[in-house]
């Protein structure tokens, strides 16, 4: 416990001297790209913070890791829908491979040699997504499940001329589909909610872009009320998302998966929607550089942080070095494998 103190005092100390130092503050529209990137600087952080606590053993907190895993997704799916409406597919992939799949596969080469893990057959299972070889690398497999099912979608609804609807009805029976398989025939007995329980966030996103359904009628009308009602819109759906979390937590144990699975995804997606809501009533909060630029560095983070969680091993030098080295690391592969990806 003193060790995870320790490493979120160090990142509240780096905040406040942010919040208190920097005069200026750039505000943001909702769901705009400097608000999705903060977003993102929001999701790392908990996600971060909610691993470090499972590796010092520390139970029964992770939820919040869950908020930040459904917050990513539902950014991924609200820039892909954004993107396609602006530009169309065209260039999908190509975008893809060299933003995120490239620096994935070199990174986790670079990360599995150095920590002495590496065999053939894992490196490969692990950049085809067949099977992660780190406890946390399952996110990339699944994101690219949602990415492969909108390329399909989009590129059919092109084909046969259909309206964007079509794409919006698709993604959402792709969704129930991988939620009964992730809930039925492969079913992880230690998490079994790990990849069900998030399968609303990407097509969520996507609706969101789209102003002639519910959700992004929903979406808008409360964006556009003041700051304060939003904000109490926010907090409603986080005490409820987290109270029925809690209320189903130990329950979960005696249901079948595919009913604890449904109690899990109805609090995963109602906090994941109230942290959107209440990053746009506190605007202050999040308006300075610190969740900008973390989440500039999401995904660096994301990679390294799998890698360098080893280091914590309860003793006070452990945390520093995780600290350390996970903060030079990303900020190398940052300004030299992804920057030279992305241009």
């Amino acid at each position: 416990m003193r060790q995870i103190c320790f490493i979120t005092v160090v990142l509240l100390i780096f905040y406040g001297a942010d919040f208190l130092l920097t005069s200026n503050e750039q505000s943001f529209t909702f769901l705009s790209k400097r608000h999705t990137t903060i977003l993102k600087g929001v999701a790392i952080f908990t996600v971060v913070w909610g691993h470090m606590t499972a590796q010092l053993g520390i139970k029964h907190i992770q939820m919040i890791a869950e908020i930040g895993v459904w917050i990513f997704l539902f950014c991924s799916g609200y820039g892909c829908m954004k993107s396609a409406q602006k530009s169309g597919i065209k260039g999908f992939w190509r975008r893809r491979f060299f933003k995120i799949i490239l620096p994935f596969w070199i990174c986790e080469l670079i990360g599995l040699i150095f920590t002495k893990r590496f065999t053939l057959h894992l490196y490969i299972m692990d950049v085809t997504f067949v099977k992660a070889a780190t406890s946390y690398g399952w996110f990339m497999g699944y994101l690219m499940l949602y990415y492969i099912a909108f390329w399909l979608l989009e590129k059919t609804q092109i084909v046969l001329k259909r309206r964007e609807s079509f794409a919006l009805k698709g993604i959402m029976i792709f969704a129930v589909f991988i939620f009964i398989y992730f809930s039925t025939v492969s079913v992880n007995p230690l998490f079994p909610a790990l990849r069900a329980r998030q399968i609303l966030a990407f097509p969520l996103g996507m609706f969101a872009v789209d102003g002639k359904n519910y959700f992004a009628t929903l979406i808008k009308w409360v964006s556009s009320k003041s700051e304060e009602r939003i904000g109490a819109v926010g907090a409603t759906l986080l005490i409820s998302g987290g109270g029925w979390k809690l209320i189903t937590k130990y329950l979960e144990t005696r249901m079948p998966y595919l009913i604890s699975n449904m109690t899990a995804l109805l609090a995963a997606t109602l906090c994941g929607i109230a942290f959107i809501l209440l990053s746009v009533c506190c605007k202050k909060l999040f308006s300075k550089r610190y969740f900008f630029i973390l989440g500039k560095y999401s995904f660096s983070i994301y990679m390294v942080h799998a890698f360098t969680l080893n280091l914590l091993n309860g003793n006070l030098s452990g945390s520093i070095a995780f600290l350390l080295s996970t903060g030079v690391l990303c900020v190398i592969l940052q300004n030299t494998l992804i920057k030279a990806f992305q241009r």
